[in-house]
């Protein structure tokens, strides 16, 4: 028999890494992959529901279950076309430890 899930802690989980995010999905409304933010995650004893924001296309509301692309990688470093504007994505690496 399989586990049941506790979507108390995905919820949980999912709120304490994602909100205030940035991730990309593709809008049913363009039908391309555009950036989305990520403004809530709430649940009510089942799969959470997610809140996503873009500034032209504004809330779209999807479940955790729906069968759904949400991306969370980074896009190639460099020059790419974001609504009028050309926007430079470059990474400054930094150090992940220190010396003891």
């Amino acid at each position: 028999m399989a586990k049941a899930k506790d979507w108390f802690q995905i919820t949980e989980d999912f709120q304490q890494k994602y909100i205030g995010t940035h991730c990309r999905y593709v809008s049913p409304i363009s039908k391309k992959k555009e950036v989305f933010l990520i403004t809530s995650v709430t649940s009510r004893g089942g799969p959470p529901d997610i809140t996503l924001f873009n500034p032209h296309h504004g809330e779209i509301f999807l479940n955790y279950d729906s069968d759904c692309d949400l991306d969370f990688t980074y896009p190639e470093i460099g020059y790419f076309q974001y609504g009028n504007k050309a926007v430079r994505l470059h990474r400054l690496y930094m150090r992940q430890w220190k010396k003891g």
